[in-house]
Formats: structure tokens, C-alpha cells, sequence
């Protein structure tokens, strides 16, 4: 096997993939359910498993806190989920400090946890902080400065939980990756958003079900791949991406990260799977709108994108055919019997790298012209 090829050891089928879901096996890559510090299952106390999920460097419970769009909740700080993965951590902290003064203690044992690494080094360091700590807490207690390069066992770690996040996706990363990892990991919290107009927002149980937006036209490198699983063409295609942001470009330089990270699907004529070419495409940094760097790889092009309006919902998680296809399912039923979008073209936006457990995505629909 060549490094940095899909892993065609004992290749798994579509359709194997898809009997194990349906069988109700867990999806290679997908985490367990998130469960309350504090709470044992089955607790008749305890919201239902499914609406565990915990958000943001503070890990704040979504059941208790917000609204996903998915999954019922108490909407203690009345805001969107997503606000507690973003890089304001003003916020998670005044939501926090909200839940404790009016969560009711007798259904509830907070047990409260912090991510004390916000490197991609160690994503699951966790440290327990008391509620004297939470009242001191402000943004310069999760602001780190991550210039200083790592040592050698420290990239040693990088990459093998790269590697194992990796294998999940049937794909293994060659050495060269070593440097644009570091880069990515160095980086982390510099995210420049890809700009848009939020047009609308509409709510199903008090939860918001899904918005629609418009994003501007804009310039973008684009790939497309097309290999056996949609994990390996995003994948493959991911590393392409990550090697000229971080320089393998005619500038010699690191670019900067956007998000999200677009991953354009097409579907079938049957209507029954996707076609093997994925789209991903990175959104220039506003720096370099007007002049973007050339790729140095062929395969990636720098295209100028019309402006889009798309309706979008949330959802959390690693993704694989099978799990778009039940999102897609998901918000069809939320639109109901409409032309308005079309069926034969969906994106998938990726806010997190593949190193993230737990990452935040979103299922666009694309409006047909008017």
C-alpha cells in the first residue's frame, strides 16, 4: 500500500456498511453517546442518552444548555449549540454560570469539567474545576499561545492520533503530513468564518430546526476525489487542501483556515447513492480574495464560486455516507413537499479537522435559481 492511499486491506462495501447501520451497529469512527458526569444511565432523573452531548472547552451539557436543532433540551442559556464550539469563550462561561443558578439540583449532580488542552496533541485531557474556579474565569484562562514548536515526542503523538483518526476512514497519512499537521495544530484557534447573511430561522419545539443563509461569491481551491467511500475522498482530498495552506503554495507561506470546509455531493440517477466524485473546496482567507496563491499541486484548482443560497441544519459527528443520507432524510421532512431546492446536489460543511471528536457539521440544501 502506497502512503497516503485509501487502505484496501480487506476494503469494506457500501453495502456491508450499509446492513451493519441498519442493523444497528455503531459506524466506524462514530463516539458513544456523551454521559452526564454524575449521572448513572437509566437514572429516572436523567434526560434520555441521545441528548448527552456535551459542548465547547467548558463541556457544557446541550440538554441542559441550548438548542441544537435535534434533540430536546431545557435551553437554559437560550442560544444556539453551536455559539459553545465557536472561539468566544464569553459566552460558554455566562452559560455556565447561568445553568448553576437555576438548575434544578434535585434532578441534577453537576459534576463540572474543563478541556485543559486545547491542542490537538491531547484532545481528551480533562480537569475537574470547582464553581470558586468558574467565577474567576475569564477569556485569558483559555487563550494559548501555541508559537512554540513542539518537541519530538509531542509530534509523535500528533500524528499517531491523526493516524488512528485516519484508519476510521479507511485512509493512511504519509510522513509528509507530519509538518502540515503541526502547522493545522499550531493554528487551531486562528479560524477565519466564510462570510454569509442569515435570511431566516425557523423553530420546530422551540428549537431551531434550521436557517437559511446567503454566502457571497468568493474565490476557493477545489479538488475533487473519487474513491471507493466518501471518508477517503474527503479525506484525501482534506490532505491536498492542508498541504497548500500550510505552503505549497506560489507564496511560500501559511494561509490561514477558514471554515467550513465544503464537501459537495452528487447523487445517483437512481437517487440511491452518491456518485463517486466529492467536491471539497477551501475558502480563501479575505487576504487573498483578490490575488490567491497557485496551488503547486495540479489537482487543486482556484475557482471563482457564484453566490449560494442554502437552507442548513447542524449535526454532530463523523460523517459517512450513510449518516449524510439520514440527515438529508432529516431535513426534507422538516421542508416537506417543496421544488424550491435541488435534489441531485447537497454539501456537506465541515467547521472541525478529523482530529476533533464529536465534530460539528452542517447538511445544506441548495435554493434553485429563482
Amino acid at each position: 500500500m502506497q502512503p497516503g492511499q485509501p487502505n484496501q486491506s480487506n476494503p469494506p462495501r457500501r453495502q456491508q456498511r450499509a446492513a451493519k447501520d441498519n442493523a444497528g451497529h455503531m459506524m466506524p469512527g462514530m463516539s458513544q453517546p456523551h454521559q452526564m458526569p454524575g449521572m448513572k444511565p437509566g437514572d429516572s432523573n436523567s434526560p434520555p442518552m441521545n441528548s448527552m452531548q456535551l459542548f465547547g472547552a467548558l463541556q457544557i451539557p446541550g440538554h441542559l444548555a441550548c438548542n441544537d436543532g435535534i434533540t430536546k433540551s431545557d435551553d437554559q442559556c437560550k442560544m444556539s449549540c453551536s455559539l459553545l464550539t465557536d472561539e468566544d469563550i464569553a459566552d460558554d462561561i455566562a452559560c455556565l454560570k447561568n445553568i448553576i443558578k437555576t438548575v434544578d439540583q434535585s434532578r441534577y449532580r453537576l459534576v463540572i469539567f474543563a478541556c485543559t488542552s486545547v491542542s490537538a496533541v491531547d484532545p481528551f485531557k480533562m480537569a475537574r474545576i470547582t464553581f470558586e474556579d468558574l467565577e474567576a474565569l475569564d477569556d485569558d484562562d483559555f487563550t494559548e499561545d501555541n508559537s512554540e514548536p513542539m518537541d519530538e515526542e509531542e509530534q509523535d503523538r500528533l500524528f499517531s492520533h491523526w493516524q488512528s483518526v485516519a484508519s476510521t476512514h479507511q485512509v493512511s497519512i504519509p510522513p509528509e503530513m507530519a509538518a502540515p499537521i503541526q502547522q493545522m495544530a499550531r493554528q487551531s484557534n486562528a479560524r477565519e468564518p466564510v462570510p454569509f447573511v442569515t435570511l431566516s430561522r425557523h423553530e420546530k419545539l422551540n428549537e431551531t430546526a434550521y436557517e437559511e443563509r446567503m454566502y457571497p461569491a468568493g474565490k476557493w481551491a477545489c479538488i475533487t476525489k473519487g474513491e471507493e467511500l466518501y471518508e477517503q475522498s474527503i479525506s484525501m482530498a482534506f490532505m491536498k487542501l492542508m498541504r497548500y495552506i500550510c505552503k505549497e503554495n506560489s507564496a511560500g507561506r501559511y494561509l490561514g483556515m477558514t471554515v467550513p470546509v465544503l464537501n459537495e455531493i452528487q447523487i445517483s440517477k437512481d437517487g440511491k447513492s452518491f456518485v463517486r466524485d466529492i467536491l471539497t473546496a477551501y475558502y480563501l482567507p479575505a487576504e487573498f480574495q483578490q490575488d490567491p496563491p497557485e496551488p503547486l499541486d495540479p489537482d487543486i484548482v482556484i475557482v471563482q464560486r457564484e453566490p449560494v443560497r442554502v437552507v442548513t441544519r447542524v449535526f454532530f459527528g463523523t460523517t459517512t455516507e450513510e449518516t449524510i443520507s439520514r440527515q438529508i432524510s432529516l431535513l426534507w421532512e422538516l421542508l416537506g413537499s417543496t421544488e424550491d431546492f435541488l435534489r441531485d446536489t447537497y454539501i456537506v460543511a465541515v467547521y472541525e479537522n478529523p482530529g476533533i471528536p464529536c465534530r460539528r457539521n452542517e447538511i445544506w440544501f441548495i435554493r434553485r435559481d429563482q
